[in-house]
């Protein structure tokens, strides 16, 4: 079960990148929006920000599928893969420290639909620093060597790994009315 861990974190990782970059290559126009309510970057460093996060995302979710399928893993790929979710982790903490309310713009959803950092999005960023941590011990790059069962299981868990965290973040608990003790 052990052997199964690291190559399944790194795979939830390639996957929670993949979808991020391609959806905000997709809708700049969205994490552009958050960045704007954020207002904790210098209003000229946003929009090259919202083009350019998702081809970030995107080319190293890349590498972290490429190295899940290659014979050895590899730290540096890894060390990227880690750099990007501390730098992630510590912008989200600093986001929910200094404006609470404002959009963590994570999702690719417009800032309108987005209630703020909540801890499902600071635990995204941290298994992305997680995942680059699992890709630089070198382990997922024994994909290569699982058979066909093993190797179907570590990819569908890390796939559903990601996709709860995907949805998770999305999901917010139901507020209640100050009159009534009944979810809304």
């Amino acid at each position: 079960m052990a052997a199964f861990l690291l190559p399944t974190l790194a795979v939830a990782v390639a996957t929670l990148l993949l979808h991020a970059g391609t959806t905000h290559l997709r809708h700049p126009g969205a994490l552009r929006e958050a960045l704007d309510r954020q207002d904790l970057l210098a209003s000229r460093l946003r929009r090259p920000l919202a083009v350019s996060l998702g081809g970030v995302e995107l080319a190293v979710g890349l590498a972290a599928a490429v190295v899940l399928v290659g014979d050895t893993g590899s730290p540096t790929a890894g060390l990227v893969v880690a750099a990007l979710g501390v730098a992630f982790t510590t912008f989200l903490l600093v986001l929910r420290q200094a404006r609470p309310e404002a959009p963590c713009g994570c999702g690719g959803t417009h800032a309108a639909d987005d209630a703020g950092v909540g801890p499902v999005d600071v635990g995204r960023a941290l298994l992305v620093l997680g995942g680059g941590l699992a890709l630089a011990t070198g382990a997922p790059g024994r994909l290569a060597g699982l058979d066909p069962i093993e190797l179907a299981t570590t990819i569908v868990a890390g796939i559903a790994v990601a996709a709860v965290v995907d949805v998770a973040a999305r999901v917010r608990p139901p507020t209640t009315s100050p009159r009534s003790p009944i979810p809304s």
